[in-house]
């Protein structure tokens, strides 16, 4: 048992994971997090008898391991329900991931004539060069052919990372839009049986009161083996000869605090963590980490007694230009809990950049877009009854092109401190979903007990979630 702590800095998802399977081991753990609540972007926050989070996160379920410590974790306290999620193109819902009976039930006959043509030439063209896609715009026109990429999410993507799609890494497809195999399509559209989607794509597992219960049922184990600290700013981390020797934090009510770790495990993103190692480290991590960008969040709240169709969706990706926002999320078809009888929340995302003509707009401003956004749904503003607003910065990176040289540039250097290792979404620089996150919390409490070497751990976890 390590006489010094192990210091895990973040308390989302990662951190807490971490935290707990330490903790079980016997570990001396503290958490440090700069929020006055834990969870991260997955946080589960109450008001005024609504339950709400930042998404929200619900689970796949296409780990075995992870479903069953879930279920084991929560007992009763959690709900399977099927995937409802849609895609809004030309005023009609769409299944996503799409179905093929369905795409070309409803759109227009010559329009899905144009989508099969062009998908089969692209298709044929990819035998016969079979080389890889240097972009996502690239990867996209490829293996759906220009019309459906743009109308299914192009101009989408354009919007939600604010950057022409030529500009970002074919990697983001590959990871957030293979699930939409249009020669399945094609295949089942002629009548053959072509291939079953995996089954956790029909259905989520979701704690019934949010994924704060999770965390809940976690804080007791990391309590007897250590501390949990919110409000705590960290100020500085003290290299010498290649270890973190000493941490400096302010705490909530503004004292200067230090630590002695035995191990640190950093959750944070990239260019603060860069930000607060000293000399000599510093500027070479400091000038790859810049190179790293993040995409900031808005989410508007909207309270409203209105009943209609649209609210049986969990989630309704809006991925026409006309829609500012990106996606509607109705939190309560995960859990009725979410909200009051006879009361639904809706949850309006856009993308921005802190500073930026969206993030200055007052919550007034915010509002009337919101309104402007719902009557574009054809649903009734007027049934609005309150709102609130939460602004999320680095809520997601951004896979420029030439992201994976920059982020091995700063494990490179990294990995000569011997007691810190990154992890999570925004330790690793990764687009994942929760599941993954307390995975990678897992696994980095493993990683610290078999001592496993920094340079080994950036290069098999750096690797394993980008290809994931």
């Amino acid at each position: 048992m390590s006489k010094k702590p192990i210091v895990i800095l973040g308390g989302g998802p990662t951190g807490l994971a971490a935290a707990y399977r330490l903790s079980l081991d016997g570990e001396k753990v503290i958490l440090l997090e700069k929020e006055k609540h834990l969870g991260g972007l997955s946080a589960t926050l109450e008001k005024e008898g609504f339950l709400y989070e930042f998404g929200p996160h619900a689970f796949h379920l296409k780990d075995p391991a992870m479903t069953n410590w879930l279920k084991n974790l929560l007992g009763k306290d959690f709900r399977l329900i099927p995937t409802n999620t849609h895609v809004l193109i030309e005023g009609q819902l769409f299944s996503y991931p799409l179905k093929a009976s369905e795409l070309f039930r409803k759109i227009r006959l010559s329009l899905g004539i144009r989508i099969l043509g062009e998908y089969l030439w692209f298709y044929l063209k990819n035998l016969l060069r079979n080389k890889k896609p240097k972009n996502f715009e690239e990867w996209g026109i490829r293996n759906f052919g220009p019309t459906l990429y743009q109308m299914s999410f192009g101009n989408y993507t354009r919007k939600v990372w604010g950057v022409n799609p030529k500009k970002l890494s074919a990697k983001l497809a590959y990871q957030k839009v293979s699930r939409l195999n249009l020669g399945d399509i094609i295949v089942k559209l002629l009548g053959f049986q072509g291939r079953e989607q995996p089954a956790y794509f029909h259905q989520y597992l979701y704690p019934k009161e949010g994924v704060e219960v999770i965390f809940q049922k976690m804080l007791g184990e990391i309590r007897q083996k250590g501390g949990i600290i919110t409000g705590a700013k960290i100020t500085k981390l003290k290299n010498v000869s290649g270890k973190i020797q000493t941490l400096e934090y302010q705490d909530s009510v503004g004292r200067m605090r230090k630590l002695f770790p035995a191990q640190v495990i950093s959750t944070m993103t990239i260019k603060d963590l860069a930000s607060l190692i000293n000399h000599p480290l510093q500027k070479e991590v400091f000038q790859a980490s810049q190179q790293l960008r993040y995409r900031d969040l808005i989410i508007v709240y909207l309270i409203t007694w209105e009943k209609n169709p649209l609210f049986q969706s969990q989630w309704i990706y809006l991925v026409e230009d006309k829609f500012k926002f990106n996606r509607l999320t109705i939190g309560k078809n995960l859990s009725p809990k979410m909200a009051p009888k006879n009361q639904t929340v809706l949850s309006l995302e856009i993308c921005c950049q802190k500073g930026d003509w969206l993030w200055r707009k007052t919550d007034q401003e915010l509002l009337s877009l919101a309104r402007e956004e719902i009557r574009k749904l054809k649903l009734d503003s007027e049934k609005i009854t309150d709102f609130f607003i939460k602004r999320v910065e680095n809520a997601y990176p951004i896979y420029l092109n030439d992201f994976e040289k920059n982020v091995q540039n700063v494990f490179k250097s990294l990995a000569k401190i011997s007691n810190l290792i990154l992890t999570g979404r925004n330790g690793l620089y990764l687009n994942c979903d929760i599941h993954d996150s307390f995975q990678m919390g897992f696994e980095a409490a493993q990683a610290i007990e078999r001592k496993l070497n920094p340079s080994r751990w950036y290069q098999r976890e750096s690797q394993k979630w980008l290809n994931h």
